[in-house]
């Protein structure tokens, strides 16, 4: 089922990202104009990663001295000890001064569990944070925007607390189809954010339930005539091939709308 849900998770993403493509030198910087252009995603080399499971505005050390970590996590290059099922990420934002007390939206992909701050006051939680699997809840929201409201600050940290306690295990067992075990995020214009989920959510429900009726049609008809001219041995490897195909498409639309990871 993994394998399943690996290869579909693969095709989907293609050309579903309306994001941005932008470069970071440390700092991620943050204006109106940018956002009216579409979400922007936060590059991979913006983020900081420390394995320490300590908050942190709570700490002495200067985000030079976090380790720059790809926050999406790709097993198949990191080592057990660079990531160790959970711990801090941050990121610092220079905003510009268009968007003080401004509300934008973030939209969050996740494998694990994640707790959201901005400036050290909690933004939303994402499932539960643990590093104990049996207490660990994760949940994939899938971009529903939520509302992060900028302080009338230069420079602005959004941090992650963030958990994948069974990552490893995963992909011990699946391999490159449970490679990535972490995050990524994109900041947008609240209004066209939520606007734009809800025309994507509603086009991807309408296909894949298209999909899979079309495709449970086909597998039935198929069946029915192998039921009657049993010598047809083509109808039933049709029938049972459709049939297979369309609930693929089910199990994949309804683990989508439960969030579901594992």
């Amino acid at each position: 089922m993994w394998i399943i849900f690996g290869l579909l998770s693969l095709v989907l993403s293609i050309g579903r990202t309306y994001a941005q493509k932008t470069v970071c030198d440390t700092v991620l910087h943050l204006s109106s104009a940018k956002l009216q252009k579409g979400a922007l995603e936060i590059p991979p080399n913006c983020w900081y990663y420390s394995k320490l499971d300590i908050a942190p505005w709570s700490r002495s050390q200067s985000i030079n001295q976090w380790q720059a970590v790809n926050p999406r996590l790709w097993l198949d290059s990191l080592t057990r000890e660079s990531f160790s099922g959970l711990g801090w990420f941050q990121v610092q934002i220079a905003v510009d001064s268009s968007l003080f007390h401004q509300t934008i939206a973030l939209m969050l992909f996740q494998r694990g569990a994640g707790e959201i701050y901005l400036n050290g006051h909690p933004v939303d939680i994402i499932g539960e944070v643990s590093s104990n699997p049996d207490k660990e809840l994760k949940y994939n929201p899938f971009g529903d925007p939520i509302a992060l409201k900028l302080e009338a600050k230069p420079l602005q940290t959004l941090a992650i607390r963030y958990s994948n306690s069974n990552a490893w295990q995963l992909y011990q067992s699946y391999g490159r189809f449970a490679r990535t075990a972490g995050f990524r995020i994109l900041l947008g214009d609240m209004t066209k954010s939520v606007r734009n989920h809800v025309k994507d959510k509603t086009s991807y429900a309408f296909k894949n339930v298209s999909q899979f009726g079309i495709l449970m049609a086909l597998g039935i008809l198929h069946l029915c005539l192998f039921f009657f001219y049993p010598k047809q041995r083509a109808n039933l490897f049709y029938g049972l091939f459709s049939v297979g195909v369309g609930l693929t498409f089910y199990i994949e639309y309804v683990h989508r709308q439960a969030h579901q990871i594992d």
